[in-house]
């Protein structure tokens, strides 16, 4: 089991359908990604922001089918029967697993940076002993502002790096996401995909943004300047009133 956090929303009157929405993070990312977007939605809707436990001791997830498959077990639990699920990078290529293997289950996607075509990312030249230096570098690449690469996150993801399994793990996690092209699978997900892209993002360019766009039946992208592959981090008020009025024009806001 995944450890996600099922919070209720407030009521609606019964004239307006506000699907619940699924909050899904990146490789080296975390469930406080989500945490304004959970801050702006949580009062009116039931949210289930999930965190993978990748490197967990005991964590099964090593590959797309399993994380895309305890993701719908999580939905399963929570009688989400249908919602709009939010991916980031790696969340977003699970976000796309979802609605491929269960479209009666998802209303909607609300795609950033995601990954399932082409991605840049840690595992392409990472040493075997990563210093602060490099990681800050690394993370220096994810953003737009290099004032987000805080001395706090260089330090966590140096700490996750010292021990050689979770190394491991990046890599093979890593390697499993690019081995899953979706190019030819994207023309079957039909439901409504916002795709929320940073002009500037180095990871998954803009090319990539506008490629989904095109082989995605029912997509529309919406880019955000200065703001690089985690606009859910960097510009989340302009992430978040985009996703509302997304939301409201596919009648679930």
């Amino acid at each position: 089991m995944l450890r996600s956090h099922d919070t209720g929303g407030s009521a609606v009157a019964p004239n307006r359908v506000r699907a619940p929405l699924v909050f899904l993070h990146g490789l080296l990312g975390h469930v406080t990604n989500w945490d304004s977007a959970t801050e702006y939605f949580g009062k009116r809707r039931r949210l289930l922001p999930v965190s993978f436990r990748l490197y967990d001791t005991d964590s099964p997830y090593q590959n797309v089918e399993s994380l895309t498959r305890a993701v719908l077990d999580d939905m399963r639990r929570a009688a989400l029967d249908k919602a709009v699920v939010f991916g980031n990078s790696m969340g977003g290529q699970i976000a796309l697993n979802i609605a491929l293997q269960a479209p009666e289950r998802t209303a909607a996607l609300v795609l950033t940076g995601s990954a399932g075509l082409l991605e840049r990312g840690f595992s392409n030249s990472m040493p075997l002993n990563p210093t602060c230096d490099y990681i800050r570098e690394r993370i220096m690449e994810i953003f737009y502002d290099p004032a987000l690469a805080t001395d706090e996150l260089v330090g966590e993801i140096h700490a996750l790096l010292q021990k050689n399994r979770n190394k491991l793990r990046l890599v093979k996690l890593a390697r499993a996401l690019k081995q899953q092209n979706l190019y030819d699978e994207l023309p079957r997900v039909v439901c409504p995909v916002l795709l929320i892209w940073g002009r500037n993002d180095r990871i998954t360019p803009l090319r990539v943004a506008k490629t989904f766009a095109d082989r995605l039946p029912n997509a529309r992208l919406k880019v955000l300047d200065e703001c690089g592959h985690a606009p859910n981090i960097e510009r989340p008020d302009d992430f978040n009133k985009l996703a509302e009025e997304f939301l409201c024009e596919i009648g679930c806001g």
